[in-house]
Formats: structure tokens, sequence, C-alpha cells
């Protein structure tokens, strides 16, 4: 049984740049549909963004992750190719590959051989924006675990 994590212990610092990591980029987004309105962004990107998010992620969280990775539900041909395609659309790497680190990441999860852990890169800030980095986008650029392949 693995241990389980007291996040509440976790040092203010380590809090605060979690909270920035979460919170700028959507501050940066809404900085620049609001510089950027009228020369370039208008309603039908605003519309076609959000519907494309919203698609995308639905590719990924029900599709690559409930239904390829979990086999979570069955479903008809047509949506699960759909759903295949959507999640490819996130670009989040290939549905074998995404299932592989996915499988890998709950056998291993916050430990050694976690593929997308924040944890164990370091302490103070390199450690943590090293730990961000590896939890929402590095894993995409590291080799596919080996151990879920099979």
């Amino acid at each position: 049984m693995s241990e389980e994590l007291n996040y509440r212990g976790l040092p203010l610092g380590t809090r605060i740049g979690n909270l920035f990591a979460i919170l700028l980029p959507i501050a940066g987004l809404i900085f620049a549909i609001v510089h950027l309105w009228g020369t370039g962004v208008d309603l039908p990107q605003i519309v076609l963004m959000t519907l494309m998010y919203i698609l995308t992620g639905f590719g990924i969280t029900i599709g690559y992750h409930r239904y390829f990775t979990h086999k979570s539900f069955s479903t008809s041909r047509p949506m699960v190719a759909l759903l295949g395609i959507l999640g490819s659309m996130a670009t989040e790497g290939s549905v074998i590959r995404w299932c592989a680190t996915h499988r890998s990441h709950h056998r291993h999860s916050d430990r050694d051989g976690d593929p997308h852990s924040p944890h164990g890169h370091g302490e103070g800030l390199k450690g943590l924006l090293t730990g961000l980095w590896t939890a929402h986008m590095g894993w995409i650029f590291h080799p596919a675990p080996t151990d879920s392949l099979a």
C-alpha cells in the first residue's frame, strides 16, 4: 500500500509557487484577450478556442484516460474513433504512449518511477519549477515507460 502524502505540510513557498503556476496562465490569457481585442481576437476566436479546449479536454479525460487507459465504459466504434482523434488533438502524444505513461503513474504514484510526479526534483525554487514542468509537460518529452507497454 502506498504512503499517504500530507500536502498540508508543504512549505509556504511551495504553496505560493503552486498558486502562481495555476493563476498566471489564466491571468495572461485574460490580459492577452483584453489587449488584442479587435486586432486579431474577437468573439469568433474566443468561441472557437473555448470549443476546442473543451473538446480536446474531453478527448484526454474521457477518451485517453477513462476509456483507453482504464476501460471504464464501452461505447460504439465511431465514438471510440472520435475520442481517439480528440485526444490526439490535445498534443499529449499517441494514445498508446499516453496510456502506458498513465498506467506507470498509477503503478508508481509519487514514488521513484512515477513518470510525472512533481515530487523528488530537489529543494527550493528550482526543484519546484522542475517538478511543475515534469508533472504538467515534461513527461511528454521523456521516453515512454517500458513497464506499462506489455
